[in-house]
């Protein structure tokens, strides 16, 4: 019977090793040396192992947080109560484990003395009912002997002393002036799918995650990214999922979950740490059905501003989603199905790799000059597709539309078709766009404002929707390959 059940992938074998003998110098015994004596199996030996140690430590790192086996381990360690996770690389954590607070050794070496191998030992000892051990820290280096105290022997006139004070309290006022006024960074939120489980619709999803997109970018000081951007990187510049994230400067992730039971509906949405590695900052389910599905995202989107500490006052709340209502429903699953989905390309071009950098807030390169210019004028196209596009569905344009997509599949077509039946008098504006360019591709992120009146009620509509369009290099030119990605 082992203290500890140590769950890592093979290919960490090495780091984990450092762990180990750590853990060992502290008087526990460890699980971790994967030998499976003749005649057993490879799973039966690992799940006795587990159910007779009193702590299950499991590494997350690029590798483990795609392996099966270890996401089970972890999964039978939570039911227990017994999981202590560890990242040892800055990844995000499987889902189900975000709840669970995470010790980092990332870059670790074995110094025993380290603050977080501290934290992890007490957690440990904890999980086991033992008292915590004492962590060693390193004494301290003795001081130097303190020089005596210079003396000078000359005299200041009382002038120049106030004049001096006087100086120093105007530019002490100064600072404390330009730090109050100076603008803030904003918070770079990134957000991801919203999954379905039971018999939801796919366009449910999509529509939510672009609802969440349209309030949370109306915020103050905010800035959101939809989930294209962070593939486009990822895909690009063969990143993990994190590093995509922190080379866009996200300090936040939002994703969630639409579950479906007889004609109920319940959304969970969650908020994330990208510096933590992923871990849980807070969580919130709003139920009811689909005919208050907008009213549902309304809450989710303010509950996601609150676990951000962003303002959300009565007056607040009502500039952000006072214009969304469950009576617009019908016309905004109308709109997001004809956006179409992503149309895969048979053969991508080949597009030679950029070189990373550091993770940084921005996500434009330090190129020179000319590559800032070229880069404006892709931008520029693609600013001139997306008005293009804007003209082609206030004109309600099939060819012209057809023409600009790479393509147009029926489903859409039909959509379209049915939109512009029930948009009388069809007005469409496109704003605060927000273009990002890798190689061929790109993804143009921008608000979308549809104001017409219904030919069957005779309303007076107006739809708002934040929209992430990817769009592909083609024979010289952009085209629009999908305004939205599949869930």
């Amino acid at each position: 019977m082992s203290d500890i059940f140590l769950s890592y992938a093979t290919e960490d074998r090495l780091r984990t090793r450092i762990l180990v003998q750590a853990l060992e110098s502290r008087g526990w015994s460890v699980w971790w040396d994967r030998t499976i004596p003749p005649g057993q199996t490879f799973d039966s030996v690992i799940e006795r192992a587990l159910d007779d140690a009193r702590c299950a430590v499991v590494l997350w790192s690029k590798v483990s947080v795609s392996s099966d086996w270890v996401k089970t381990e972890a999964a039978e360690a939570a039911r227990r109560r017994i999981l202590v996770p560890v990242l040892i690389d800055d990844v995000i954590v499987p889902f189900e484990f975000r709840r669970i607070q995470a010790a980092r050794l990332v870059g670790w070496t074995g110094d025993q003395a380290e603050e977080e191998f501290g934290k992890l030992v007490q957690v440990i000892a904890e999980r086991m009912g033992q008292p915590s051990p004492e962590v060693r820290a390193p004494k301290p280096p003795p001081e130097p002997p303190r020089p005596p105290p210079a003396r000078f022997d000359w005299r200041r006139p009382a002038l120049l002393g106030s004049a001096a004070a006087v100086a120093i309290v105007l530019g002490f006022a100064a600072y404390m002036a330009y730090m109050l006024t100076r603008p803030r960074e904003p918070l770079v939120i990134g957000v991801m799918d919203i999954h379905r489980r039971g018999n939801v619709p796919a366009w449910m999803c999509d529509f939510t995650r672009e609802s969440l997109n349209t309030v949370l970018s109306k915020a103050g000081n905010v800035r959101v990214f939809a989930r294209q951007a962070i593939d486009l990187k990822r895909e690009k510049r063969g990143l993990s999922e994190l590093e995509a994230a922190q080379e866009l400067g996200i300090a936040k992730m939002v994703s969630g979950t639409i579950s479906q039971a007889d004609q109920n509906l319940m959304l969970e949405v969650e908020v994330v740490d990208i510096k933590s590695g992923g871990m849980l900052e807070g969580a919130e389910r709003t139920r009811g059905n689909e005919a208050q599905l907008i009213e549902m995202q309304n809450q989710a989107a303010i509950a996601v501003l609150k676990t951000l500490k962003i303002d959300v006052s009565e007056q607040e709340v009502k500039r952000l989603v006072g214009n969304r209502t469950n009576d617009q429903l019908d016309e905004y699953k109308l709109l997001t199905e004809s956006m179409g989905g992503v149309v895969e390309e048979k053969e991508k071009p080949s597009v030679p790799p950029l070189t990373p950098q550091a993770p940084k807030t921005s996500w434009r390169l330090d190129w020179p000059a000319t590559a800032y210019a070229e880069e404006g004028a892709e931008q520029a196209a693609v600013q001139q597709l997306l008005e293009r596009y804007r003209t082609a569905l206030e004109s309600k344009n099939m060819d012209q539309i057809a023409a600009i997509y790479v393509e147009v599949t029926p489903s859409m077509r039909d959509a379209l078709t049915r939109y512009f039946a029930t948009a009388d008098s069809l007005k469409v504006r496109f704003s605060n766009f927000d273009i990002l360019i890798e190689g061929n591709e790109a993804v143009a992120t921008f608000t979308r404002n549809d104001e017409f009146k219904d030919a069957h009620s005779g309303r007076d509509m107006h739809l708002e929707v934040r929209v992430s369009s990817v769009v592909a290099k083609q024979d010289g030119g952009w085209k629009i390959r999908g305004l939205r990605k599949p869930s």
